[in-house]
C-alpha cells in the first residue's frame, strides 16, 4: 500500500517501530503475504490484481493456522470469496473549518459493516477519525444531534371508494 499513511497511523496509536511496510512486492505478493501471515498478527493487504482461488485458500488457511488477521483493502477486495466481514464508509463530514479559515480538525465518518460477523442487515455506528484522545472514537449521528433526521417513510394505502373499490388517478 504506497499511500499507506504512517504518520496518519502512527497519530491515531499505531506504533512506528511495530509496522512493517513492503514496498510493491509485484507478481509473487501472494508469497509474500504468506510469509508475513505466519509472523505477525495483522496484515492489511491491497490486492494488486484479482486473486486466484489457490492463493485465496492458501492465505486464509495460514490466516486461521497462525490466528492472524487478513484485511483488505482496494479494488479487488470484494472479490475474496469467505470474507467474514466487509466494512466500509458511507457517509463522512470534516470538522474545523470556519468561514474560508481554520483548520482540519476531526473527521466523523457513518462506517458500515456487513457478512456473516455483522447478524442481520448488518451494522452501522459514527466515529470519529481522530477523536479526542487521537484514536478512534464513537460520534453522535449527525442528524439525531442537529435535531434534522427525516422521519421515515409510511406507506399508506388509497382510501377505498364507498363501492369497495380504489380510485386510481
Amino acid at each position: 500500500m504506497p499511500d499507506f499513511g504512517v504518520a496518519a497511523a502512527t497519530g491515531m496509536g499505531a506504533s512506528p517501530e511495530r509496522l512493517l511496510l513492503v514496498d510493491e512486492p509485484g507478481e509473487r505478493w501472494p508469497d509474500v503475504v504468506a510469509a508475513l501471515v505466519e509472523a505477525v498478527e495483522l496484515v492489511l493487504v491491497r490486492p494488486p490484481e484479482r486473486p486466484p482461488a489457490t492463493a485465496v485458500r492458501r492465505l486464509s488457511a495460514l490466516a486461521r493456522k497462525h490466528g492472524c488477521v487478513l484485511t483488505l483493502s482496494g479494488p479487488h477486495a470484494r472479490e475474496w470469496p469467505g470474507t467474514r466481514l466487509r466494512m466500509r464508509v458511507e457517509e463522512a463530514e470534516w470538522e474545523g473549518l470556519g468561514d474560508g479559515h481554520g483548520r482540519l480538525t476531526r473527521r466523523r465518518a457513518r462506517v458500515v459493516a456487513e457478512g456473516r460477523d455483522a447478524p442481520g442487515r448488518g451494522r452501522d455506528a459514527w466515529l470519529w477519525f481522530p477523536g479526542p484522545d487521537g484514536g478512534v472514537s464513537p460520534a453522535p449521528d449527525p442528524a439525531a444531534e442537529s435535531g434534522t433526521r427525516r422521519p421515515r417513510l409510511e406507506v399508506v394505502g388509497r382510501p377505498a371508494l364507498p363501492n369497495g373499490t380504489e380510485e386510481i388517478a
